[in-house]
């Protein structure tokens, strides 16, 4: 049964009415007009009706915000008490939820933050991103609706220069493009793709402008030159049989032989990382091809705007899930996880998940047999949430979320219920994974496309080693990006050219990080110290005592440290050689 049949004679009458105050093709949620959604705006909080043996049910909350919710969910540390925050935008109140829209956090209590939530004109279907946008040493949330761009403090005050009027569709991206230690926002609107300073001003050499609507961007070093490129496809809403792949320096000139054209458009934004194990990023994504049908093709394209070898590749329907990264099987390659639906013989929900070769990683793709089945318009996520060593695949459908091990085998007590009240909308709400709590156990949170956003608190231990892709476009700062380069050479301004003569084995997790990260050393390596942390451009920002655990496992923190969310080396001069690392700071 499909997610109209589910909607009622009066529900169908609304959407009627509400689609003539939405823009031609914008994101909108399917709106049932029952007796329970015309509830009071005031959250109501209660426990879970579900009841699972493996998770530890003293601490699940369900929250009801009685609006449609079609942006993921953000998790980052708000308010700088070390917990992760839960931050969600949604649609506004009936009687027309396009007119409005709120951007809601919570502790990971289930407690509204001080200060929110805050409410904006214009519906907001974008995801919100979270960094410190101007080195204050406190995080700024950025929000896009469809009325305008927001920069909000962690109390909800608007920042200085914003809003900006304009019409923003899709999530905002956050990277520190022109090192000045600060934050800048990369954000669409419409046929416009733009680059903010945190007072709201234009980068030099933007914005840039395309014949079609441009998706979220992705953001990460594509050519070695130890700064930022930005990625973003093109796409019509009620689709083409062509679209295109840009790809930007920081100063907003395409890169040579960019963009590449598709088949179809690109409405799903792109996703970047290294599939093929060879320390160099490739470019992932999906486009709607018309002239086909079902069978939407998958992209792969090396920083030149080149197919890699073995692709494209068929993936049913997934032109509405934004792809997932992440080594899987700890080969060194990142694997390709998106989301799709098999057509036929029947209509069932599909995820697939590639090798950089294009082949199928064993045990994929599976499919679900749930009802009601449609073509999964979220995002997977990749993260440890039943404390055995190896990361699960993490996707929402209709009314579930479902988990599967590496080999495409469901985890048991999945997929759990949650209810979308017979919403649907161009996309649905990824979920979340991490420790928010700090309680050494996993938690889940997700969102329902209607009014319900729920977690879940698992038993057992939270392994950050499996935390590959734990929210929407990666991180905090949506970067899209899960690249982590262990070749590039740091810039010439570097006090020491440490990089290309560096060990790159160490490891270290949680990566990103938010405050600290822990790593084992190699035997016969006796624990220096002190570590350093260089920036981008080669510069040391900060000198770290290492802490030492007598299980040999190290530690470094910068709880108490202002640093900007970013891309950093960590260094570590050992009594055998130099290690490096890189690693990506968050909130």
């Amino acid at each position: 049964m499909n997610t109209m049949s589910r909607i009622s004679i009066t529900g169908i009458i609304t959407v009627i009415v509400m689609m003539t105050f939405a823009a031609p093709g914008l994101p909108v949620p399917w709106i049932a007009s029952t007796p329970d959604v015309l509830k009071d705006p005031a959250l109501t909080v209660s426990p879970h009706r579900s009841i699972r043996r493996s998770i530890d049910q003293t601490d699940d909350w369900t929250v009801e915000c009685n609006t449609a919710i079609l942006a993921s969910i953000t998790i980052a540390d708000v308010d700088g008490n070390g917990e992760q925050d839960i931050v969600l935008a949604t649609y506004g109140l009936p009687p027309n939820p396009y007119w409005s829209g709120y951007v809601r956090i919570f502790d990971p209590h289930g407690n509204s933050l001080p200060g929110w939530p805050q409410y904006f004109a214009g519906a907001m279907p974008g995801t919100p991103a979270v960094g410190d946008v101007d080195n204050d040493g406190h995080a700024e949330i950025v929000a896009a609706s469809w009325a305008g761009l927001h920069v909000l403090e962690a109390n909800g005050n608007e920042m200085p220069g914003f809003p900006i009027t304009a019409a923003f569709y899709e999530s905002p991206a956050l990277f520190d493009l022109d090192g000045d230690h600060d934050l800048e926002i990369v954000v669409p609107s419409e046929q416009s793709m733009r680059a903010y300073h945190h007072d709201g001003s234009l980068l030099p050499g933007w914005p840039h402008n395309a014949s079609q609507n441009f998706t979220a961007a992705a953001i990460a070093d594509l050519n070695d030159d130890g700064v930022p490129e930005i990625v973003a496809g093109t796409y019509l809403a009620a689709g083409s049989p062509t679209g295109e792949i840009y790809a930007w320096d920081r100063e907003g000139n395409l890169l040579p032989r960019w963009p590449f054209q598709t088949s179809g458009s690109v409405k799903a934004p792109p996703a970047i990382g290294d599939v093929d194990g060879d320390g160099e990023p490739e470019i992932v994504a999906g486009a709607w091809n018309q002239s086909e049908g079902s069978l939407d093709p998958l992209y792969v394209l090396n920083p030149n705007g080149q197919l890699e070898p073995g692709w494209p590749r068929a993936a049913s329907y997934n032109r509405l899930s934004s792809p997932s990264l992440g080594d899987l099987d700890g080969d060194g390659a990142q694997e390709i996880v998106v989301g799709g639906l098999q057509a036929t013989p029947t209509y069932q929900n599909e995820v697939f998940v590639f090798r950089g070769d294009g082949s199928n990683f064993p045990g994929w793709p599976v499919t679900m047999n749930l009802s009601p089945a449609g073509n999964i318009n979220s995002s997977p996520i990749i993260g440890d949430i039943d404390d055995d060593d190896t990361p699960e695949i993490i996707v929402k459908v209709i009314d579930h979320i479902a988990a599967f091990d590496i080999g495409g085998e469901m985890v048991p007590d999945f997929p759990l219920f949650l209810e979308d009240g017979g919403y649907s909308g161009t996309f649905s709400p990824s979920p979340a994974v991490g420790d928010f709590d700090n309680d050494g156990e996993p938690e889940l949170v997700a969102a329902a496309c209607y009014s319900i956003i729920s977690l879940w608190d698992f038993s057992g231990r939270y392994d950050p080693e499996c935390a590959l892709w734990t929210q929407f476009r990666h991180d905090s700062l949506n970067t899209g990006s899960a690249y982590m380069d262990t070749s590039t050479a740091v810039a010439e301004e570097s006090p020491e050219p440490f990089w290309n003569a560096a060990h790159h084995s160490l490891k270290l997790y949680p990566n990103p990080a938010s405050s600290g990260v822990s790593f084992n050393l190699p035997a016969g390596v006796s624990v220096p110290r002190q570590a350093e942390l260089f920036n981008v451009l080669g510069q040391k920002v900060l000198t770290i005592p290492i802490t030492p655990n007598p299980t040999g496992i190290a530690s470094v923190s910068w709880r108490d440290r202002r640093l900007v969310p970013g891309m950093y080396f960590l260094k570590i001069d050992t009594n055998h050689e130099p290690l490096v690392q890189r690693i990506i700071i968050q909130p």
